[in-house]
């Protein structure tokens, strides 16, 4: 394979004939320009700057469109990576001389880019379809620990109102026993006075229609003016608290029974499998 500056100045060499004076200062200066642009370029290839010696290249050839250029810069563009800019200048100097000697090289060359970006492709194909299980996989992710996170929440609600029916029916229950008491003691105070109101009368009857030698006895008269009143003011509370004690004992028994039944929805068919949140395939 011909060097790259050998190939290149070998064309920049060629002189033209001289037709008259215009044309040949013109293409003079031309070959002038172009020579100066490809030394330019080759110390800059010389010093590894690969990219800046291929726009000398590219300006040479605009100076003087030599095909020897179009070797120089796919040379140059290849080792800076511009693989693509490489291929053009590879392929268009095989174009324009299509008997070169180093054709198999460059052939050759070509066709290394061409492997280079078909592996650069298929890794950046795999590469993309790593991400795109890397982001499954983090949605996936993402989505478990939501669905967990839900069912934590759901778990802690259903805890919270299961303890609130179970706190509801203790104070049910509390509340019916204590209106079960209230209505019994109620019974009681009934009871009670009735006896006193029945002995307050006792008391009078004896004073209003006394036997026949009887004699009048203060205290039976101090017993029917206290038991009587006392009677009357006991079973009147009693009544009040019997109403009231079995009023307030239909009621506990009610709040009781709905709040059982709350709490028996919680632990039997109301209750959730936490345990198969998230399990799904």
């Amino acid at each position: 394979m011909l060097s790259l500056r050998a190939t290149a100045a070998v064309t920049l060499a060629v002189t033209t004939p001289v037709v008259c004076s215009a044309p040949r200062d013109a293409r003079a200066d031309a070959r002038a320009a172009a020579k100066a642009h490809y030394e330019k370029g080759s110390v800059l290839y010389d010093l590894q700057r690969y990219e800046e010696a291929a726009v000398e290249y590219e300006a040479a050839y605009e100076a003087k469109p030599d095909p020897a250029l179009l070797f120089n810069m796919g040379q140059a563009f290849r080792l800076a990576g511009k693989r693509d800019r490489a291929l053009r200048a590879y392929q268009t100097f095989l174009m324009r001389v299509p008997r070169a000697p180093q054709r198999a090289d460059i052939e050759a060359r070509i066709e290394e880019l061409k492997a280079q970006d078909r592996a650069e492709q298929e890794k950046a194909a795999r590469d993309k379809v790593e991400r795109e299980k890397a982001d499954q996989a983090r949605g996936a992710e993402l989505r478990a620990a939501q669905d967990q996170a839900a069912a934590a929440a759901q778990q802690d609600a259903t805890t919270s109102a299961r303890a609130q029916s179970e706190h509801d029916a203790r104070r049910a229950r509390t509340l019916k026993w204590a209106g079960l008491g209230a209505g019994l003691g109620g019974v009681l105070l009934v009871v009670t006075g009735g006896g006193l109101y029945g002995a307050g009368n006792a008391a009078f009857t004896q004073l209003d229609s006394p036997n026949a030698g009887d004699v009048f006895d203060p205290a039976t008269e101090r017993r029917m003016n206290n038991l009587r009143p006392a009677g009357i003011a006991l079973f009147s509370i009693g009544l009040a608290a019997t109403a009231a004690g079995f009023a307030t004992f239909g009621i506990g028994y009610k709040r009781e029974r709905a709040a059982r039944r709350a709490t028996q929805a919680w632990y039997g068919h109301g209750a959730l499998d936490f345990s198969q949140v998230g399990a799904l395939p």
